[in-house]
């Protein structure tokens, strides 16, 4: 018996072990800066000297920043436009990848490749691109006599350029869909051929509908990905010009990193950690009026 009990101890011993090194890491790199950043959003504090409690003025701060509400603008344009647009275009993409063809493989990673580039490198391809003078997409439409707006200088096309470049980027969605699509039944799209079922009434009676809980996560997944883009506004335009691309993620960093308001930046932290979660919870509360599962 004492064996017994000898032999499960080591066996309990050896998986805390295992696991100990994660802990200690979820505990001191997520776990502590979550309530730390809740405590600090109530504090004034520059890094330099030693936090000081200030209530909620921190939150009432941010809600009479003009900047704030300029960044919140920007982002839920952003987030409209790129989110579905992402949906719409990873998931015909994926469609006409789930045909059998030869060298389809070929074709799949073509269009992931943009997926594991690096959004740095991304972003600097698409600044040459945009430019104004020589950037490729104006010396295109000069060929056609259509003279090219400056895309990144301009308040009025500096954010459609974002959400240009952010389109581009649909390698992860679409994966997910085509995992979604191949795990459908060839036997539901033999049906509706018999009932005398187009195209367009095989995808939205049997594609949509199968499809219907991985579009749902997609577009969670997107949502929260366009409240946290900051790397490319950063690098193409650093919220200019003006603020029209100062977007929520890239407003948070500056508050903090440029102007070391620290407390200021935790509440904004913690104002979108609010706002990702009501908007998930309206999603959820809503899927059932079009979200299918097939276990029900």
């Amino acid at each position: 018996m004492g064996a017994r009990i000898s032999q499960a101890l080591r066996h309990e011993l050896t998986f805390f072990a295992f696991v100990l090194l994660w802990i200690v890491g979820l505990l001191a790199f997520t776990v502590f800066p979550f309530f730390a950043s809740l405590a600090m959003s109530f504090t004034s504090y520059n890094m330099l000297s030693p936090p000081k409690y200030i209530g909620v003025d921190n939150y009432l701060n941010v809600f009479a920043d003009g900047v704030f509400r300029t960044s919140l603008k920007a982002t839920l344009i952003y987030m409209l436009v790129v989110a579905p647009g992402r949906l719409v275009i990873a998931l015909g993409i994926a469609i006409l990848l789930n045909r059998k063809i030869f060298a389809m493989n070929v074709f799949r990673s073509i269009f992931y490749i943009p997926s594991v580039a690096t959004t740095i490198a991304v972003a600097l391809l698409w600044q040459s691109i945009f430019n104004a003078d020589f950037g490729l997409l104006n010396t295109a439409l000069k060929y056609i006599g259509i003279e090219g707006p400056g895309w990144l200088i301009s308040t009025r096309w500096a954010l459609p350029s974002l959400i240009i470049m952010s389109l581009w980027n649909i390698g992860v969605p679409m994966v997910i869909f085509l995992a979604g699509l191949q795990s459908i039944s060839p036997t539901y799209y033999e049906v509706a051929s018999i009932d005398g079922a187009g195209a367009w009434h095989k995808f939205r009676h049997v594609t949509f509908p199968m499809l219907s809980s991985i579009i749902f996560f997609n577009l969670v997944l997107q949502i929260i990905i366009c409240f946290q883009t900051f790397t490319e506004a950063f690098i193409l335009t650093g919220g200019g010009p003006g603020d029209s691309t100062r977007l929520y993620a890239l407003f948070l960093y500056q508050t903090a990193f440029r102007y070391f308001a620290m407390g200021k930046a935790s509440a904004l932290a913690w104002l979108l950690f609010i706002l990702l979660f009501v908007i998930t919870i309206f999603l959820f509360k809503t899927s059932n009026r079009w979200v299918y599962y097939a276990s029900e």
